[in-house]
């Protein structure tokens, strides 16, 4: 950063403010990327009995693009959710706690045995992943070939969470569910060290 001896602002002749301002250094990493591609399967083996929830759905009172623009991030008081609640039925406790979500009825469909399902495969984009890691660093010269530094990291600075994809198997109980993080918490870290 522009400060301190031989910089722009704050060169004065002060020795100890000279030390306060010089050797600053700011640096940062932006993470966003889109999510990979799923599709929604039925967990009832029709085809054959290796491909236990790997068969796609049936649309049955719903269409592909209709079901794919209702995926996305939705907060309830009793969750989160990857597609739009009012595609699912969803229970809850005494204390409103999640017990349950279901996809409604009508929506989609196991294969009819022997057959794949024509939910397209991929259709969808789970959802995006974004974080912001900062580090600030002082560097205090003490003598011609030393100097103290002292890094404070954070990652993930903001503390934004991106989510994992749900349940994506229509015949679970928590179907569409979100209950995970990718990535971690906010963590910083200090580095104290002595270059010489």
């Amino acid at each position: 950063m522009p400060f301190g001896p031989g910089r722009h602002w704050i060169n004065g002749k002060t020795p100890v403010l000279n030390k306060v301002v010089e050797g600053w250094q700011v640096g940062s990493i932006i993470s966003w990327q889109t999510g990979g591609p799923i599709g929604v399967f039925s967990g009832r083996s029709t085809f054959n009995q290796f491909n236990t929830g790997l068969n796609p759905a049936q649309l049955v009172g719903i269409s592909a693009a209709d079901f794919a623009n209702s995926a996305g991030i939705f907060k309830t008081p009793a969750g989160v959710f990857f597609f739009d609640p009012k595609l699912l039925n969803i229970t809850t406790n005494a204390a409103g706690q999640l017990t349950g979500a279901t996809l409604k009825d009508g929506l989609l469909g196991a294969p009819a045995p022997g057959t794949f399902g024509s939910f397209p495969r991929n259709l969808i984009n789970s959802p995006n992943f974004s974080q912001v890691d900062i580090s600030l660093t002082k560097m205090t010269r003490f003598y011609e070939k030393a100097n103290v530094e002292f890094k404070a990291n954070f990652i993930n600075a903001f503390n934004h969470p991106s989510f994992a994809f749900a349940d994506l198997n229509f015949d679970n109980a928590n179907f569409g569910r979100i209950n995970s993080v990718r990535g971690s918490e906010r963590q910083i870290n200090f580095i104290l060290g002595i270059n010489f």
